[in-house]
């Protein structure tokens, strides 16, 4: 029977615990046990084994002094300075002898940067020898000099120095004693000899390394750092430092070690990181060395070389944003000339920033021909965006840096953008230089044919067909000069040459399509594209030919059927899906195109062509609102674009936004001189009676340009402006009789009228109106001139403006009020009664059918009307004394009384009604 049979369950568990708690006493290891393994862990170099039983070995006897030391001195020999000092402090207050405990903590002291406490410490302790005196005494004088007590470490250096030891501590001792005397030539000589004295100090190969450095000696500093590290190579503090020495320097490939071996104790270090992203990007290893670098700046780190280099590994990568971002965070702080402002300039150019590229490129001043192309494709990239001032600076730099081949090619496009004409002499020179050059041969066969200078095209098509006999370009060239010449059958036959060479050759299919879809031959034009279009079902140049080619037909539905298909193959093709949208926008269906543009987030690489079609669309679809948030977005990006600012400005003079036309013409001009911006600046300042402005803008124009009947009528309108009618007759009238528009109408009527000539002005009105009956603002302006004149007259003028459009608000009140003098109440009534339905809170409307009301007596239909419309802030006198009229009428003549009392009348005619009034229905009107 076993011993426990008798226990129950509970008890079982208890006596088992108590035996395994007694047997884990029984085997319990004593203080001095752990010590002993300690020490011998620390001879098999595993330190971190060895504080653990160091820690036993505390945990076992708190009051213990000796692991305490022990584990002091394993943390300072570790670099745990901190944890070395707290330890060794324990030991010395424990009772642990002070000549052991003071030199290790003089030594943790000064590791740690402790140096009030490292002045403290008595190093004349009777327990210490001469050399330990010096040891400690060597390093207060240290901690002084950091605190800037001069004179206490001078008379220290003099105690230690009288001491009779041969401890290299006084060596070294001496050399900061020669130090402080600015003799930094015999200080390294003793700092050498006290290295070779005792070539494992870390004291003396540290000075020595500082020494150097002191000196601006950097190779024998590292070399110094270098010898200190291998004997010492778990110093991370001198790692750190020699390791940023090397980058530097840049002798990465002796740093990354060093780099690598602090990474695997601070993993996150952002100095470390950005060490490491350095040393990777000297490697080319750009998406790694990237992801340092972020890594560095993540963690806070702003250095400006990191944002650099950071800019530099974005850039090889391709993110041209990224390296915009970081290099622009210090391009300020960049000298002029700095490789880093042309990898900004660069970085700008692709994100299509032109602005931002030339002011970074105006800072270079460099001579490098290769940096031709840089300003040349700034040169492009502004002439895109419309700011032709800065393009032809850019354009001057250009053709400082280079005359190579490619340099002439370069310089020729950027005249030819810029409507230079002697760019063809570039693209010409750069075709003798590189016959065979196919991009310079079609480039300037291009030039060529755009000024039509045809015989210099032919001549270069039968040179490049010599030069390059199996290429089908020059042959597609002399068939395009053919027929410009009007010879169809030579230029078939260049065709069908080129075709021989490269039958499925893209390119040359659908210009031959192009051409046989001039000669009408649509079928064959047709296969020529489907040919293409079998191979390359995405092709956009043979979508849109294939469209135009079919709309010819008479039947779009297949062409737009494919280009669908490929864009729904390809929703991210944006250059796809403008074309698609074009082609529904040529249907006439502009919300399908507006749609199938909605997925497009236009910024500066949307192609061009999505901004002027989408505004286009909008206006014809009529959304107005929308087209002016969309060009004013297209000009925020592209302020120069003369699409975008012309279409701004339409809408601005729409809109009646004067002020902001001015404004936007004024940002144009700065930087593209354009004399139709010119004229629609002028026309703004007249706008808004800025005469002397306007007609300063008129003056930077061509005299012939007065002839313009757009420039007539600003002329006009600026005489009108000044009063002087007389004088805005003539260019009024050349205006409207060379456009009749409604604007320029107004001009002249404004001017006969001045000159009080309104027999002609109402002529003019009627005559127009004659001409275009369907123009209700001229018709309400006739109707309003025969007011005065001819009330019938006026009341069919309106009624036919009514039967225009029945929601006509003006034309249904003024007909009512006309029909009411005229004494046809119930007419007025009707025409009335749809005014105020239109706008039930508007005191005219309301007070022409009260009006009618009060005619027919229906005083408490016509009060009713008031009480809705009629408040004492009221403008119109008029109105409000109808109101006050009706109350009387009513017998509320207090509240009529008050209700006069409430306001001050500002017209003399108000004035006189209200002391008729008065006397009428003896009101009390004292205040």
């Amino acid at each position: 029977m076993s011993l426990f049979a008798n226990l129950g369950r509970s008890s079982f568990v208890l006596v088992t615990i108590v035996c395994l708690l007694l047997t884990v006493g029984c085997s319990q290891k004593t203080s001095e046990e752990y010590l002993a393994a300690a020490q011998q862990l620390i001879a098999e170099d595993k330190p971190e084994a060895a504080i653990v039983e160091l820690k036993n070995a505390i945990q076992q006897d708190p009051q213990a002094s000796a692991p305490r030391f022990e584990l002091g001195k394993l943390y300072l020999q570790l670099g745990d300075y901190s944890g070395a000092e707290k330890e060794l402090q324990r030991a010395l207050e424990l009772g642990h002898p002070a000549a052991q405990v003071v030199p290790q903590l003089s030594r943790a002291h000064q590791r740690a940067g402790s140096f009030n406490a490292l002045v403290d410490v008595d190093h004349q302790m009777a327990e210490l020898t001469s050399a330990e005196q010096v040891e400690i005494g060597f390093f207060k004088i240290q901690s002084m000099l950091e605190l800037d007590q001069l004179d206490e470490a001078k008379a220290l250096i003099e105690e230690l120095l009288a001491l009779q030891t041969s401890s290299i501590y006084q060596d070294l001792v001496a050399v900061i004693s020669t130090v402080l005397q600015d003799d930094l030539a015999t200080a390294t000589e003793l700092a050498k000899e006290a290295r070779d004295k005792s070539p494992l100090n870390q004291d003396a190969l540290i000075m020595l390394g500082r020494l150097y450095l002191q000196q601006q000696q950097t190779d024998l500093a590292i070399e110094a750092y270098s010898d200190y590290l291998s004997k010492y190579p778990k110093d991370s503090n001198t790692k750190f430092m020699l390791a940023a020495m090397l980058v530097e320097l840049g002798r990465t490939e002796e740093a990354d070690r060093y780099v690598d071996d602090l990474l695997k104790i601070s993993k996150d270090n952002p100095m470390l990181n950005q060490l490491k992203g350095i040393i990777l990007t000297e490697q080319g290893k750009y998406e790694a060395a990237y992801r340092r670098l972020s890594r560095a700046i993540d963690a806070g780190r702003n250095d400006p070389i990191l944002r650099l280099v950071a800019g530099f590994a974005a850039f090889q990568q391709g993110d041209y944003e990224a390296a915009n971002l970081h290099l622009s965070l210090i391009a300020s702080s960049l000298p002029d000339n700095h490789p880093g402002i042309k990898l900004l300039a660069a970085s700008q150019l692709q994100l299509g920033l032109a602005d931002d590229a030339t002011a970074s490129l105006q800072r270079l001043q460099t001579e490098d021909s290769s940096d031709a192309g840089l300003f040349s494709r700034a040169g492009y990239e502004l002439v895109k965006a419309g700011n032709l001032a800065d393009a032809q600076e850019m354009l001057q730099r250009t053709q400082q840096l280079g005359d190579g081949a490619e340099d002439l090619l370069r310089m020729g496009l950027l005249q030819l953008s810029l409507n230079q004409i002697e760019g063809i002499i570039n693209l010409e020179q750069a075709v003798a230089q590189a016959p065979d050059s196919a991009t310079a041969q079609s480039t300037l066969a291009t030039a060529y044919l755009s000024t039509n200078q045809i015989d210099k095209a032919a001549a270069l098509a039968s040179d490049w067909k010599a030069a390059a006999p199996d290429a089908p370009q020059p042959y597609v060239l002399a068939a395009e000069i053919a027929v410009r010449n009007q010879d169809i059958e030579t230029a078939r036959s260049e065709f069908q040459q080129a075709l021989a060479l490269a039958p499925e050759e893209p390119s040359v299919l659908l210009a031959y399509a192009r051409f046989l879809a001039q000669q009408g031959d649509l079928a064959e034009a047709k296969a020529q594209i489907d040919r293409v279009l079998s191979t390359q079902p995405n092709d956009q140049a043979a979508l849109a030919l294939q469209y135009l080619v079919e709309r010819e037909r008479g039947d779009t539905a297949t062409a737009l059927r494919n280009a669908q298909a490929q864009l729904s193959a390809n929703p991210n093709n944006d250059e796809l899906r403008v074309l698609v949208a074009r082609m529904y926008a040529s249907e006439g269906q502009f919300d399908t195109a507006l749609t199938t543009l909605e997925r497009i987030n236009p910024d500066r690489q949307t192609p061009r062509d999505f901004w002027r079609l989408k505004g286009q669309a909008l206006i014809q679809g009529g959304q107005i609102n929308a087209a002016e948030s969309h060009y004013e977005q297209w000009l925020d990006l592209f302020p120069y674009d003369k699409d975008a600012a012309l279409g701004r400005l339409l809408l601005l003079d729409l809109s009646g936004d004067f002020e902001r036309g001015v404004e936007v013409t004024q940002t144009f001009l700065s930087k593209r001189p354009d004399a139709q911006v010119v004229v629609l600046q002028a026309h703004f300042y007249s706008l808004i009676g800025d005469v002397e402005s306007s007609r300063a803008s008129l003056s930077q124009l061509a005299e012939t340009a007065a002839n313009n009947p757009f420039v007539k009528a600003i002329i006009a309108r600026n005489f009108l402006s000044e009063g002087e009618y007389a004088q805005a007759i003539e260019p009024a009238m050349g205006a409207y009789t060379e456009k009749p528009g409604l604007r320029n109408l107004l001009v002249a009527v404004l001017a006969h009228d001045g000159i009080d000539d309104r027999d002609t002005a109402l002529t003019l009105l009627k005559d127009y109106v004659a001409q275009n009956p369907n123009d209700s603002r001229a018709r309400m302006l006739l109707a309003e001139r025969k007011i005065a004149e001819d009330s019938s007259a006026a009341i069919q003028e309106y009624a036919k403006l009514i039967e225009q459009n029945e929601n006509n608000f003006v034309a249904l009140n003024n007909i009512a009020y006309l029909l009411l003098q005229e004494g046809d109440d119930e007419s007025a009534e009707t025409y009335a009664l749809r005014a105020v339905e239109l706008q039930p809170r508007n005191p005219a409307a309301a007070d022409t059918l009260a009006q009618i009301y009060r005619a027919q007596n229906r005083l408490d239909e016509a009060l009713e009307l008031y009480d809705l419309t009629v408040d004492a802030q009221m403008q119109n006198e008029e109105v409000y004394l109808n109101y006050i009229e009706v109350l009387l009428e009513l017998g509320n003549t207090t509240v009529a009384e008050r209700r006069l009392k409430d306001r001050t009348f500002e017209l003399p005619a108000s004035q006189q009604r209200v002391a008729d009034l008065q006397a009428k229905y003896n009101l009390n009107l004292a205040l």
